[in-house]
């Protein structure tokens, strides 16, 4: 193996084990207090709502669906809320809803979903309804990316009920801590004096 291959390899191995934990943060609003999410801010999540003060954070529902229960993140019919995340995540997934019988997830909510530079990052996993009688009123989505920032979710205009969002499932993108830089420095230093001491 190459020298070069050598430190290469050392880099990516220091990177692995020295980042920082990754612990996946988990939104189910159960206990959530009411806001009109003008900046409300939680475990690294921004939560801002347009307009302000339509959505409810925590508001009960009775959904009682497989994806979507008690408690959730309620957005009114012309209204968004936008998740802004702290820190870049690497996968998000939530369940999405309904609340109106006669209602299509499909045609009345918006949801999207982008990286930091602005690209929509679509869905690689949509779960089929869980429950019969509400046709696709509810689903379950995951999003897997390498740089995830932006969550954008809206409800139609025409929209007869709410749309609910319930389990919100957030993993940062591991990040290394400024030991882990200093750490992997001195082992590259010392890599490379070894390969100048043995070429004098």
């Amino acid at each position: 193996m190459s020298f070069l291959r050598r430190v290469s390899c050392a880099v990516a191995v220091s990177m692995l084990l020295l980042a920082g934990p990754v612990h996946a943060v988990t939104f189910t609003f159960d206990e959530a207090i009411f806001s009109n999410f003008s900046a409300l801010h939680i475990n690294g999540v921004t939560f801002t709502a347009s307009p302000a003060g339509v959505s409810d954070y925590g508001e009960q529902s009775l959904f009682g669906a497989e994806f979507v229960q008690g408690g959730a993140l309620q957005i009114d019919p012309n209204a968004s809320v936008t998740l802004d995340f702290s820190q870049p995540a690497s996968f998000l997934m939530f369940g999405a809803a309904i609340g109106d019988t006669d209602g299509e997830l499909a045609t009345l909510a918006s949801i999207q979903v982008f990286d930091a530079d602005g690209h929509e990052v679509f869905p690689v996993l949509v779960l089929e309804p869980q429950f019969g009688g509400l046709g696709d009123a509810e689903r379950k989505f995951s999003y897997l990316g390498t740089n995830l920032k932006r969550a954008i979710f809206g409800y139609d205009v025409f929209g007869q009920s709410v749309l609910a969002i319930d389990n919100l499932e957030i993993t940062p993108v591991p990040v290394p801590e400024p030991a882990a830089w200093a750490l992997m420095l001195i082992g590259c230093t010392l890599l490379l004096t070894r390969r100048a001491r043995a070429m004098i």
